[in-house]
C-alpha cells in the first residue's frame, strides 16, 4: 500500500534507514505528488533484473511490455518499508527520473546497501548503460485506475 499523501520526510523516517545521502533534498517540494495520486492505494510491484549492461530506455520498454511503469519515490519507499531486507543484496532503483532544482542534473532514486550490511537511500547519477547488478522497481499500470 502506498500513501501518496504521506510527507516524504515521514516516509523516510518510518523506513529507519542507516544512512540517507543528502537528506535535505528529499522533500515534498522536490518530489511532488502527481495530481491524480492521493490517499492510500494498493499497488502491484515487480522487481525487474538485468543480466547485462543496458540502457534505462530498454528496461522501461521491458516493463511496459509486461504492463508496468517505473516506480516513483513514494512507491519505492513503500516497497522498502514492506520488504526492508530486499535492498541488502543489490540496489533497487526507481527509474522515474528526478531533476535536481539546484543544478538541473537528472538522478534516479535508489534503496541501496552500498556493499555494506545497511539500508541506505540515495540518488544515482544515471550513467548509461546501467550495470548488470541493478534491480528496478516497476508498478503495474492497471493499478492506476
Amino acid at each position: 500500500v502506498v500513501d501518496y499523501d504521506r510527507p516524504i520526510e515521514e516516509a523516510i523516517l518510518a523506513r529507519k534507514f542507516d544512512l540517507v545521502h543528502h537528506p535535505e533534498e528529499f522533500t515534498d517540494e522536490n518530489f511532488p505528488v502527481d495530481e491524480k495520486e492521493h490517499g492510500k492505494k494498493e499497488r502491484k510491484c515487480k522487481i525487474f533484473r538485468i543480466e547485462h549492461p543496458t540502457f534505462s530506455k530498454e528496461i522501461i520498454e521491458a516493463m511496459a511490455e509486461e504492463g508496468y511503469k517505473p516506480a516513483v519515490i513514494r512507491e519505492l519507499l513503500a516497497y522498502g518499508e514492506n520488504y526492508p531486507e530486499a535492498q541488502r543484496s543489490a540496489p533497487i532503483i526507481a527509474l522515474n527520473r528526478w531533476v535536481n532544482p539546484k543544478n538541473g542534473r537528472h538522478r534516479f532514486v535508489a534503496l541501496d546497501a552500498n556493499g555494506k550490511d545497511e539500508r541506505q537511500l540515495q540518488k544515482y547519477q544515471p550513467s548509461e548503460p546501467l550495470d548488470e547488478y541493478g534491480r528496478f522497481l516497476g508498478v503495474a499500470i492497471e493499478s492506476d485506475e
